[in-house]
């Protein structure tokens, strides 16, 4: 399992990588929201704040409705 620091790196990476997208896909979204969780039972709440700023302002489709309903629970 990877530490804190990791997820939390490796989940700004990756929103980073896809900041520009048009669609943000599923997958995607769901990764960087797993990441968010992660860091929140790991007691990191800043660092997943930070990582769920960053997830509210990418495009996501308007069909993933899963995600969007997951980020204001995560809120």
């Amino acid at each position: 399992m990877l530490d804190a620091d990791s997820v939390y790196k490796l989940s700004r990476s990756l929103a980073s990588k896809i900041y520009d997208e048009d669609l943000i896909a599923i997958r995607t979204s769901n990764t960087l929201l797993n990441a968010v969780v992660v860091l929140i039972k790991k007691k990191h709440v800043k660092e997943a704040q930070l990582v769920l700023n960053v997830i509210t302002k990418l495009n996501i489709s308007p069909i993933d409705l899963l995600t969007k309903v997951r980020i204001e629970t995560v809120k």
